[in-house]
């Protein structure tokens, strides 16, 4: 099972069967999440630099 912070991709493709789209709007959302958080000053930069970091390197596995 998926963690909160990771994108299900199956459990979106069983609930919501609109095709790539949808797997292309959860990534989308998951990325823009921290950019989200740090906007309204929930997130500090140096927290906003260590989750590009980690979602960097999670996109390059």
């Amino acid at each position: 099972m998926a963690r909160s912070s990771e994108v299900d991709t199956n459990r979106c493709w069983s609930e919501f069967p609109v095709g790539p789209s949808c797997s292309r709007f959860l990534r989308l959302v998951t990325a823009e999440k921290p950019i989200f958080l740090r906007r309204i000053g929930v997130l500090e930069a140096a927290d906003l630099a260590a989750v590009g970091e980690t979602w960097n390197r999670q996109m390059t596995l």
